[in-house]
């Protein structure tokens, strides 16, 4: 499944499949992937050498439509920097897209679809170009194979916000059942402390199953808080308190976002 003008943080837009056999999203590779096999003339989006191999018609431009339904584009006059920026943001777009797919498929594994498994197009390259690859050329990892680590754990809290309400599904692909606690909060994008302390959610989720274990609507979620001031945290705890998994939900794009400029010493 490929759709190449949805909104990929929009779970509702994928498919419930059996089994989704192949989906992905292009990404250019690393700067210093691409400045092995070029010069300086072609460190810029719309170089001779970009569009050579871009071998997916429009693709750089659904990349850039992509990135500016959630980030600020990259807007600095020198052409070398924006190139490095839009590779970065590149990569960020393309490792949340698969995240929110994955993720989607991995919930319907108790659906009626029944969905029980993913494989996302594509592992590695044969060469330096954009490409839906989470591995580069010479073997270095993309931000979506680190992702992919995360989305692809035995177990998963997976979030996700539909039709004014936020869900909260835990996947559970071991041999035995699981039980615990679940800490939702809001985090202050500027501060990077905590907001608002949501809920603490107690959960027993039997081996092999995927199952929602709690909903809340925008209305409630967000009575204290704008959207834009900041993200969701889940942390999942077993009865031990080992953390089993952690996820976050945006609940808006960063291009709504007033972030403090940030100061580095």
């Amino acid at each position: 499944y490929y759709n190449y003008q949805n909104d990929g943080w929009n779970s509702s837009t994928f498919p419930t499949p059996r089994f989704a056999s192949e989906y992905g999203w292009q990404s250019f590779p690393s700067f210093q992937a691409w400045k092995n096999i070029s010069i300086k003339e072609d460190w810029s989006i719309n170089s001779s050498l970009a569009q050579h191999r871009q071998h997916h018609p429009n693709g750089t431009e659904e990349i850039i439509a992509q990135i500016e339904m959630h980030f600020f584009f990259p807007n600095s006059t020198d052409n070398e920097t924006q190139f490095q920026d839009f590779i970065y943001l590149s990569q960020v777009s393309q490792a949340l897209y698969i995240k929110t797919e994955t993720e989607h498929y991995r919930r319907l594994r108790n659906s009626s679809a029944n969905t029980m498994g993913t494989i996302y197009w594509q592992l590695n390259d044969i060469w330096q170009g954009p490409s839906w690859s989470s591995i580069e050329y010479r073997g270095n990892w993309k931000i979506l194979h680190n992702y992919a680590v995360h989305f692809y754990s035995q177990v998963l809290v997976s979030p996700y916000e539909a039709d004014d309400a936020l869900f909260v599904y835990i996947v559970n692909d071991l041999l035995d059942e699981i039980n615990g606690m679940v800490n939702v909060t809001f985090i202050s994008w500027n501060t990077g402390e905590p907001l608002d302390e949501i809920v603490q959610i107690s959960y027993s989720v039997p081996p092999l199953s995927a199952i929602q274990i709690y909903s809340i609507t925008n209305s409630k979620l967000y009575y204290n808080h704008q959207r834009t001031s900041g993200f969701l945290s889940f942390e999942c705890f077993n009865t031990s308190g080992q953390l089993l998994s952690n996820n976050y939900l945006y609940p808006s794009g960063l291009n709504e976002v007033e972030l403090m400029r940030g100061k580095i010493d």
